[in-house]
């Protein structure tokens, strides 16, 4: 990803926060929580609090209204046309269809990532930075939900 995004990012993600806090008002709103045997997948993948996930099904992923925001996650990777979730802290969407534990296992594996980095502010930074520094495929915590998923299931 060019630099110029790199340097950006401080810029960036007080705007990404807001989009990620009204999606997780609308998770909070229409989402369900996960069911028990879900709940003991999360906790496979490491997830302490497996409890607390909400999971939202709906027909394509939101996207920022902000049209820079919105330009800059699609160019970067974190937001894609074939993607089909995703998780923000506790709040998970998913498009309608891939609710399924072979798809929630890499979300799960998210969760667990947040609960590490304290912070759902400090997972989006070093996300962002992963995925601006690497690609989507190639950034660390991607690669490690991906061979979670694949170990859980």
């Amino acid at each position: 990803m060019p630099p110029d995004l790199q340097a950006k990012l401080p810029e960036l993600l007080p705007k990404v926060n807001a989009w990620v806090q009204t999606l997780i008002a609308r998770i909070e709103r229409e989402g369900t929580p996960i069911s028990e045997e879900l709940q003991a997948l999360a906790r496979r993948l490491g997830v302490r609090q497996a409890e607390a996930i909400r999971l939202l099904e709906v027909e394509h992923l939101p996207t920022p209204e902000d049209p820079e925001l919105c330009r800059i996650c699609f160019a970067s990777g974190m937001l894609g046309a074939n993607m089909t979730g995703l998780t923000l802290g506790y709040h998970i969407v998913v498009v309608r269809g891939c609710a399924h534990p072979k798809f929630l296992a890499h979300d799960f594996r998210h969760v667990y990532q947040f609960e590490e980095a304290g912070s759902l502010g400090n997972f989006l930074s070093i996300y962002a930075s992963q995925v601006l520094a690497c690609g989507h495929n190639d950034a660390p915590l991607e690669w490690d939900a991906r061979q979670q998923e694949k170990l859980a299931t």
